[in-house]
């Protein structure tokens, strides 16, 4: 009973007060600043429920977590006591700390795999259901017409329209929902469910209007129906339905792109200057700054300061925010961290589900900031490796799942 209550908070905190969060019930405390958005109270509240349970279990936490958190510690007194600048506290927090903390919950909570399995997939279904919805009806249920700032102005309102689901954005509600065809894709279920699973997402991608995840997932799951076409273990029944299906999402997709759907790819192309551009001129901030500043960072004073020279409005990739924020050195050391935290949570995964997952997160995420406003997608895909049914050798009871049925 203590497990399950637990596992009931921990999973409610994340999923039910984040989305509180974006209605705007926002943390008191809000340490935001221009490069990122705050940590969210729903972190803020994890952090304190998993440490009280890992102190009354007495559960120790393994050599790299504490050498990690006694590297933010003395990065955060270099930075703010030696510098005199920001630490970056809710980047490290919200990017690097809140998922190594949450693989650890989730490795001290063994048999709660089904239960969060269940309710992830329950998020999935609700986040994609909301957001194709607010494309039927072209309208944005949980946040006012003044917050559609995503919206493109130079565009009509039926072909330009983008859902923001629970999320509140179409950038942060495509990766979330990424996350999880990531590992839908590679999981043991059965492969109606599976295909049914994946267009529901795809659909949700495309009311989402974003271009980057509608032309990975359309072509993972092209390729998924292609692979069942041709291969021998798949009966013929199944063969003829994935052509069949394969052709009509074909004349679908492309039904759908005509009448506004997923339009940007019609109307912007893949690349664009108000959009795909941007994220190439980026790059031309290093030409403001020296090596040695590459490597340690700058302040944030220093990075608005190049912004503007650079004729930059937003960074839209999360990595060169990294970089200018922490340095090359701190962000790879942090990387690095993370790695060797989460390594144990993959263990009897095969290499290629390890890369179709962590790849298409890293894939869509890189394509944007989503990591910097907050958006726990890293914590969701470590929620996902630890409860979707991926591993070599399934869970200890042979009918906790079904491989073949959700």
């Amino acid at each position: 009973m203590k497990t399950l209550f637990y596992l009931i908070s921990f999973m409610t905190l994340f999923l039910g007060v984040n989305i509180l969060y974006t209605l705007g019930f926002k943390d008191p405390f809000d340490t935001s600043i221009s490069l990122s958005s705050g940590v969210p109270l729903s972190t803020w509240l994890l952090l304190m429920v998993g440490s009280i349970y890992l102190f009354t279990k007495k559960k120790l936490i393994k050599n790299y977590e504490i050498s990690f958190l006694i590297f933010c510690f003395i990065y955060t007194f270099f930075n703010t006591i030696i510098l005199q600048r920001s630490a970056n506290l809710v980047i490290i927090i919200n990017s690097f700390i809140a998922p190594i903390f949450i693989s650890l919950l989730a490795k001290n909570i063994p048999n709660a795999k089904k239960i969060i399995y269940k309710i992830i997939l329950l998020y999935f279904i609700t986040e994609c259901g909301v957001a194709i919805l607010e494309r039927i009806f072209s309208e944005n249920f949980l946040i006012a017409a003044s917050e559609t700032t995503f919206m493109d102005t130079n565009m009509s309102h039926d072909e330009g329209f983008r859902s923001a689901s629970i999320h509140g954005h179409p950038l942060q509600g495509a990766l979330m929902i990424s996350v999880i065809m990531g590992f839908i894709y590679i999981a043991n279920i059965n492969i109606k469910n599976k295909i049914a699973l994946l267009i529901l997402g795809c659909m949700a991608l495309l009311s989402f209007n974003t271009r980057s995840s509608i032309c990975f997932w359309g072509g993972m799951l092209t390729l998924l129906l292609l692979q069942i076409i041709s291969s021998r273990k798949y009966t013929i029944t199944s063969k003829i339905s994935s052509f069949f299906l394969l052709s009509i999402a074909a004349i679908g997709v492309w039904n759908l792109l005509q009448s506004g759907w997923g339009g940007r790819l019609l109307e912007l192309s893949l690349f664009d200057e108000d959009s795909a551009q941007e994220r190439i001129d980026v790059f031309q901030m290093f030409n403001f700054i020296s090596f040695n500043q590459i490597l340690w960072g700058i302040s944030e004073k220093d990075i608005i300061s190049i912004m503007s020279k650079s004729g930059i409005g937003i960074i839209e990739n999360y990595w060169i925010s990294y970089i200018l924020s922490f340095g090359l050195i701190c962000t790879l050391i942090f990387v690095i961290f993370v790695f060797l935290c989460l390594k144990p949570l993959f263990k009897n995964i095969s290499t290629i589900k390890i890369i179709i997952s962590v790849g298409s997160f890293l894939i869509i995420s890189s394509t944007n900031n989503s990591m910097l406003s907050g958006v726990p997608a890293l914590m969701l895909l470590v929620l996902c490796v630890y409860a979707f049914p991926i591993k070599r050798i399934n869970y200890e009871t042979s009918n906790q799942y079904n491989s073949t049925n959700i």
